[in-house]
C-alpha cells in the first residue's frame, strides 16, 4: 500500500514540516488537477465566528479563526469571553459561529487580507488532536521544541502509514467503491489502524501531516490512492444534526449557524463492513 510518510519524511525532517509539495517527485501532467485537490479539502468543515450578516469575521486580538471541532469552539469561546469580561469589567456577549467548508474559510481570509495585510489567521483543533499531533510529530523526527511550535500553529490531517484501502460493495450490487481514508481527527484513524491490523501484511501506524504537506502529496502523485483519498471531519455530525434532511453544503457559500457549545463530535471510525486491502503488495510513491 502507498506510504505517504515514505514520500514526505526526508524533506519533512529537513524543513521542519513546512510546505514541501513542489519538491516531491511525480508527473505534474498526470497528477490530480487543482479542482480535484481542492474538492478534497472542501470536505473538511470548520466553525468560524461570523458577523450579523453571517459572514466570517475577525476576532479582535486573534484574527480570523478556524475551529476544527465543537469542543475546540467551546474552549475558544470560553477563553475569549473570560478575557473580554476581565478587560471590560462586564459580561461579554457570546459570538455567533457558522459551519463552513475549510476552503471557504481560506478564501474569506485571503479576501480580507488583501485590504488588511496584517490580518492573522488561527487554527484551533480539538484538544485530543493537538496532543496526538504533538506526540506523533516527535515520533516522526522532530525535536520536542519543533513539534510544540508546529502543533501550536497548524491543523493536521491524520493518515495511516502505509495508507489503507477500504472497499465497500455497492448497495445495488453494481460494483464497489474504494476509499483511502484520512481525517482531521486522530481517534477514527487510530481505530481504523487497530481494526485493520489483523488483515494487514504490513502493520500500519498513524502519522500527522500539515495541510500543506497533504496538498503537496496530492499535487504530485498519480496513482489511485491520491484520487481515492478522502478527508473526514468530526464536524460532519454537527452538520447532519442541524440539517437532518440534507447532504453536505452544495457550495462554499452555504452555511449552517451553530453554537460551539454543542457536544456533537462523532469521532467514529470508517464503516466496519468495509473490506481492508492488504497493504504490503501495493506500490509506494517514488522517493524524493
Amino acid at each position: 500500500m502507498s506510504s505517504l510518510f515514505t514520500a514526505l519524511r526526508p524533506l519533512a525532517i529537513a524543513l521542519g514540516f513546512t510546505a514541501i509539495g513542489a519538491q516531491l517527485s511525480g508527473s505534474p501532467a498526470r497528477a490530480l488537477d487543482q479542482a480535484a485537490i481542492e474538492s478534497k479539502f472542501a470536505e473538511v468543515l470548520v466553525l468560524t465566528p461570523v458577523d450579523a450578516a453571517g459572514q466570517p469575521t475577525a476576532v479582535d486580538g486573534v484574527g480570523m479563526v478556524a475551529l476544527f471541532s465543537s469542543q475546540a469552539a467551546t474552549d475558544f469561546e470560553q477563553r475569549l469571553r473570560q478575557r473580554e469580561t476581565a478587560a471590560s469589567g462586564s459580561t461579554a456577549k457570546p459570538r455567533s459561529y457558522s459551519l463552513i467548508r475549510f476552503t471557504a474559510f481560506e478564501a474569506a481570509y485571503r479576501q480580507r487580507a488583501q485590504s488588511n495585510p496584517k490580518l492573522s489567521k488561527t487554527y484551533v483543533v480539538d484538544p485530543t488532536d493537538a496532543g496526538a499531533a504533538l506526540g506523533l510529530l516527535q515520533q516522526q523526527g522532530l525535536s520536542p521544541e519543533q513539534a510544540r511550535i508546529l502543533a501550536s500553529r497548524e491543523a493536521f490531517v491524520f493518515c495511516p502509514d502505509p495508507l489503507i484501502r477500504l472497499t465497500n460493495a455497492d448497495a445495488k450490487g453494481q460494483g464497489a467503491s474504494t476509499r483511502v481514508v484520512c481525517s482531521v481527527s486522530f481517534v477514527p484513524i487510530a481505530l481504523l489502524v487497530n481494526r485493520s491490523t489483523p488483515v494487514l501484511k504490513t502493520p500500519a501506524v498513524v502519522r500527522a501531516y500539515t495541510f500543506d504537506q497533504l496538498y503537496g502529496f496530492l499535487k504530485t502523485q498519480t496513482g489511485d490512492d491520491a484520487r481515492n483519498l478522502v478527508i473526514t471531519t468530526p464536524l460532519e455530525a454537527l452538520l447532519n444534526s442541524n440539517r437532518p434532511n440534507s447532504n453536505r453544503p452544495a457550495s462554499n457559500s452555504n452555511r449552517t449557524t451553530a453554537s460551539p457549545a454543542s457536544k456533537v463530535d462523532a469521532k467514529t471510525a470508517p464503516p466496519t463492513d468495509a473490506v481492508v486491502s492488504p497493504n504490503q503488495s501495493q506500490p509506494k510513491p517514488k522517493q524524493p
